[in-house]
């Protein structure tokens, strides 16, 4: 088991498994809050392989989203963070940035940006919401 990110009295918990999951935890009871199947396609196969774990997650400080990078035990590193909904598990967003495998995501602390960091040396800043302007 690992713990990705802790927001309030929500916590990520990742165990690698056969397929890709999320477990969200109360920080405080340990009670498991729910578990999300997040069958992430490969975008650099073209579409046909669905990667076999997640390395980082990160639940955004609303508790609306979800960011996960991964993974790293296949032939193509999956280069894209991908953007779910917390109450569906439905990937909604899939960003292309990096070149390498995303090891780690995180909300920032107000939740208006979220940061990935990879193989390729670099660290990326997304927007949650790029039709929001900065004032």
């Amino acid at each position: 088991w690992k713990v990705i990110h802790l927001v309030g009295q929500a916590g990520i918990l990742h165990k690698h498994l056969p397929r890709p999951q999320v477990h969200f935890w109360d920080t405080e009871t340990l009670d498991m809050i729910k578990t999300l199947d997040c069958p992430i396609v490969n975008p650099t196969l073209g579409g046909s392989t669905r990667v076999q774990d997640i390395t980082s997650a990160s639940l955004s400080p609303d508790r609306k989203r979800f960011i996960a990078g991964g993974p790293a035990d296949q032939a193509w590193p999956d280069p894209w963070v991908h953007v779910f909904d917390y109450e569906t598990g439905q990937e909604i967003e899939c960003n292309k940035g990096h070149h390498g495998h995303v090891w780690d995501v995180a909300f920032a602390p107000d939740g208006e940006t979220y940061a990935s960091g990879a193989d390729d040396g670099t660290i990326r800043i997304w927007k949650t919401d790029p039709s929001k302007t900065s004032e």
